[in-house]
C-alpha cells in the first residue's frame, strides 16, 4: 500500500513539474511575441499610413521627406539590440515573416523601410520575387506597391536593389500613371514600355519578367482597339491611337 501511495505521489509531482514547465515556457513566449508585437506596433505608429516613396506629376516617384525612414529603423534596431542571442537565421526568419504580414495590409513598402537594412541581398531578393504583390483572382502583380517596394528597398538596403534596377522600376511606374481613356492611350503607353526595355534592361532585374509580359498584353490591347476602329471605319482614329 505505502508503496502504492508513493507511486502515485510521484506521478502527482511529475505532473506538477510538467505543468509549472509547461506555464513557464508560456509565460517566455509571451514575454517574446509582446517585444515583437511592440516593435511592430512602434513601426505602425510611426509610419501613420505614410509611404516611403510618393507621386506627383512634376516630380514623378520620389522620395516622401514626410516619412519618418530613421526612426522605423531605430525601431527595428532596438528590438534586434533586445534579441542578441537569436542567431542569424532566427533574425532573418523574423524580419522576412514581418515583411509578409505587412503585404497581407498592403504595407509591405512600410516594413522594407523598417527591416529591408537588416535583411541579407539574398532574403529581399526573395521577398522581392516572391508572391507578395500577386492579387487573386488571376494571379496578377499588383504593380504600384511592387515598383514602390522595389525602390524603397534600394532606398535602405542598396546591396541588394542597385541603383539601376531603382531607377526601372520609376520609369515603369511613370508609364503605368499615364491617364487612361485618353486618345492613343495604348500606342503611347506601349511606346514608354518599349523605350524603357531598349534603353538597356538585363534579364536579372525583377522587374524585367513583368514588362516583357505588359509588352505582350498591352500589344495585344492595342491591335484589338484598332481592329475595332478599323470595324466601325473610324481610320483617322485607328492612325492617331498608333501614334
Amino acid at each position: 500500500m505505502e508503496g502504492i501511495v508513493l507511486s502515485q505521489l510521484h506521478g502527482s509531482q511529475s505532473y506538477v513539474n510538467l505543468r509549472m514547465q509547461r506555464e513557464r515556457f508560456m509565460k517566455i513566449n509571451v514575454f517574446k511575441n509582446r517585444h515583437r508585437s511592440s516593435w511592430q506596433r512602434s513601426v505602425r505608429s510611426a509610419a501613420n499610413d505614410n509611404t516611403p516613396f510618393i507621386w506627383d506629376d512634376a516630380a514623378g516617384l520620389h522620395a516622401n521627406e514626410n516619412f519618418p525612414l530613421n526612426h522605423l529603423q531605430h525601431c527595428t534596431n532596438d528590438y534586434l539590440g533586445k534579441k542578441k542571442r537569436l542567431g542569424k537565421d532566427e533574425v532573418e526568419r523574423r524580419l522576412v515573416e514581418y515583411v509578409q504580414l505587412s503585404a497581407e495590409n498592403d504595407r509591405a513598402d512600410i516594413a522594407i523601410a523598417a527591416c529591408g537594412h537588416k535583411l541579407s541581398r539574398a532574403s529581399l531578393r526573395r521577398l522581392l520575387t516572391g508572391d507578395l504583390f500577386v492579387t487573386q483572382p488571376g494571379n496578377v502583380i499588383n504593380i504600384l506597391p511592387f515598383l514602390i517596394a522595389i525602390v524603397t528597398a534600394n532606398r535602405v538596403n542598396p546591396d541588394a536593389i542597385d541603383n539601376l534596377e531603382a531607377e526601372k522600376a520609376k520609369a515603369i511606374y511613370a508609364a503605368a500613371m499615364m491617364p487612361h481613356g485618353l486618345e492613343g492611350y495604348w500606342g503611347r503607353y506601349v511606346h514608354e514600355l518599349m523605350k524603357i526595355l531598349i534603353d538597356g534592361l538585363p534579364m536579372h532585374l525583377l522587374v524585367y519578367p513583368y514588362i516583357m509580359t505588359r509588352i505582350r498584353q498591352t500589344c495585344t490591347s492595342l491591335a484589338l482597339h484598332l481592329q475595332q476602329l478599323r470595324d466601325e471605319g473610324q481610320f483617322l482614329r485607328a492612325y492617331s491611337s498608333s501614334q
